[in-house]
């Protein structure tokens, strides 16, 4: 519950955040770009210490270049000179407007003296300069001065803080003033009086009515995003710092948006945020653009490993799928000389066209030949490469087919070829799945079988021992009477008693085989001396091999021979194979026995004369209940050869037969012991 509620706090915050910062955005917009701001604003000219906000009218960049600009060209009008038109009746129109537009100034005190002639215009009562100057000071004094150098001095004294700036232009603002001298008087508060006939009059209060409108407006704002941008860092830090993720898990719907595409739409937002549209229009762009940014944020926060926020990159995925690609390129080049044919045919492809339209291009004129040649050269050799791309990739997911139907050719029957796209090649890749599971499938069967045949021959040479056990003590017990009649009775005792222990033998065989191919024997294996164990197997099993008639050569190293066995198992593994030489060689030839070495493997041979024709292939003589002797008219089960390679296969050994017409060869292999 404690994470739910997490959550949902988590969602709360971030709501307020995106509300709180989009508000901010839009109240720091209109501050710094808004019409508040176009009015408050400080002009460029004597703007020294940077102000950001104007403090009063007379500084703002509305002043300058509005009213200060439409005053200063009337004075320029008025005091051109006849020289200056080339129409003697256009001169006379605009001296005399100028003249009567600066005539019914009340509000704005003028003092004007034209240089080249020496002519005063103003609207106080005064002669000179100096005694304009003497005697009259408002709350804004203008001074422009057009100086000898071709520049222009301009100064502004407001509230007695004299701020001068020399212009390297003869235009000020606009108007043309070679050789003159301005002086202009402005008051602190210009009231509206319904007397005022200038033009400029009403200009320079409605400025200043706008001025101390959006200056308190601009003053507001300031406070609004003061709190709106505590208010959004507050509720920012609280949500990031919130352990509750929004997006869970990294297959979530938004985590599968690629961050391409994720940047690409905040940027769009971004950039459509600073553009000036209605406020509901611009609330809403600006709360997409903080909704995604502090989305993106806490999805980067909550990411355990940092670099995961790349896993769905396009340019991580395109980089991955090119370099993917040049490696298959690479590797199957030599495998399907197909690849670098059509990777030939596509360059060839792409150089003809591109000489093909400089051909064009030099015997036939085009309007935009640029244009031309980017589009006829560009489309085609994209599409070009295209096709080659995808074909190579074809070839190449064909071969992937090819190579995975030798692996399950070869026996790795759990072998899966890779499913891709949605075409004739991926049905084959299933199809070959599909078959590759039916044989995996048969397999499983079969080995079912085989167990439950082995646990049946289990089950019942176990069922077996107990009734065979009673009569073989039975037997013992009647052969230990004394006086039997008649006494043709102890003859089938004699052949009771063999029979019964040959059964015996025969079903611990069984058992041994059965435990053997299932592989539920527990093996002790340790590190034990090959050589001195083959010598004792041979010395126990002598008395077989003497009764053959067969002469033992024996070949074994100087040094002890380490492998890691169990030496009970191994044991019957050696006295299985003498055993069946003493059984099936000719009598009167030689048996040859030899242990060796060859880097980390140790070899056991055994090599006998059989006394039967060898009509049977290799790995026939070693299934179960196999004997070499067709007829059966010797004593075996049928078992040894089939118990002694599983026992050696249990340990890690390699048991083969070879055939060569009676030669019968047995080659055991082991790994040397460290």
């Amino acid at each position: 519950m404690r994470n739910i509620n997490n959550k949902k706090l988590k969602y709360v915050f971030l709501i307020i955040a995106t509300i709180a910062w989009s508000l901010f955005y839009i109240n720091t917009q209109e501050i710094f770009s808004g019409t508040a701001y176009q009015a408050v604003k400080p002009g460029n000219l004597l703007n020294k210490d940077k102000k950001i906000i104007s403090d009063n009218l007379y500084e703002t960049e509305k002043f300058e270049n509005e009213f200060l600009s439409n005053i200063v060209g009337s004075i320029s009008a008025m005091i051109s000179e006849e020289k200056d038109y080339e129409n003697k009746r256009y001169y006379e129109i605009d001296t005399n407007k100028a003249k009567e537009s600066l005539k019914n100034i009340t509000k704005t005190k003028l003092f004007i003296e034209n240089g080249s002639n020496n002519r005063i215009y103003t609207n106080t009562k005064y002669k000179n300069i100096n005694e304009f100057n003497s005697k009259e000071n408002d709350y804004c004094n203008i001074e422009i001065d057009a100086l000898n150098n071709g520049g222009t001095l301009y100064s502004k004294t407001i509230d007695n803080e004299k701020k001068i700036v020399e212009l390297d232009e003869v235009l000020f603002l606009g108007a043309y003033i070679p050789s003159d001298k301005i002086n202009i008087l402005l008051p602190k508060k210009p009231i509206e009086n319904i007397k005022d006939k200038s033009f400029y009059d009403d200009e320079l209060v409605n400025d200043y009515n706008d001025f101390v409108y959006y200056k308190d407006k601009i003053n507001k704002l300031i406070l609004v995003s003061v709190t709106t941008f505590l208010v959004g860092a507050i509720s920012s830090i609280l949500c990031l710092t919130n352990k509750a993720r929004l997006f869970k898990s990294e297959k979530s719907l938004y985590n599968k948006i690629p961050l391409e595409l994720n940047l690409l739409i905040i940027f769009i937002m971004g950039y459509y945020s600073n553009l000036k549209f209605s406020y509901i229009p611009s609330f809403i762009i600006k709360t997409v653009f903080v909704l995604m940014s502090l989305a993106l944020v806490e999805n980067f926060i909550g990411l355990t490993n940092k670099k995961d926020i790349l896993e769905n990159s396009l340019i991580k995925k395109t980089f991955k799928s090119l370099n993917k690609f040049f490696i298959n390129i690479k590797k199957y080049r030599k495998k399907i000389p197909l690849i670098t044919r059509i990777i030939l045919i596509g360059v060839a492809s792409i150089i003809i066209i591109c000489l093909s339209i400089v051909l064009i291009y030099t015997t036939w004129y085009w309007g935009n030949q640029l244009l031309v040649i980017i589009v006829y050269v560009s489309v085609p050799s994209i599409l070009i490469v295209m096709i080659v791309f995808y074909t190579i990739k074809k070839l190449i997911y064909l071969n992937k087919i090819m190579e995975g139907a030798q692996e399950i050719k070869n026996g790795k029957i759990d072998y899966k070829i890779e499913i891709q796209g949605n075409d004739s090649f991926t049905i084959l890749a299933e199809n070959i799945n599909n078959i590759s599971e039916g044989l995996d499938n048969a397999i499983d069967e079969k080995l079912k079988s085989e167990r439950m045949k082995s646990e049946l021959i289990t089950n019942v040479s176990h069922d077996l021992k107990t009734p065979l056990t009673a009569i073989i003590n039975y037997v013992g017990l009647i052969k230990k009477e004394e006086d039997i009649q008649p006494p043709y009775l102890n003859d089938y005792v004699n052949i009771l008693d063999n029979k019964s222990k040959r059964l015996k033998v025969l079903i611990e065989d069984l058992f041994e085989a059965s435990k053997a191919s299932s592989g539920t024997i527990n093996l002790n294996i340790e590190k034990l001396n090959l050589s001195q164990l083959l010598k004792q197997s041979i010395g126990e099993n002598e008395e077989k091999l003497a009764k053959s008639n067969l002469e033992l050569i024996i070949d074994l190293p100087k040094d002890p021979v380490y492998i890691n066995c169990d030496g009970k198992r191994m044991y019957r593994v050696f006295e299985n194979l003498l055993t069946n030489i003493a059984k099936y060689s000719l009598e009167n030839t030689r048996v040859y026995i030899q242990i060796k070495e060859n880097g980390e493997n140790v070899y056991v041979d055994m090599k006998n004369i059989s006394s039967y024709q060898l009509n049977f292939e290799p790995d026939e003589i070693t299934e179960r209940f196999k004997r070499g002797d067709l007829s059966r008219n010797t004593e075996g089960s049928g078992l040894g050869l089939a118990i002694a390679k599983d026992l050696v296969e249990l340990q890690k050994g390699k048991f083969d037969i070879q055939i060569d017409a009676d030669l019968f060869k047995v080659e055991l292999v082991f790994i040397k012991a460290q």
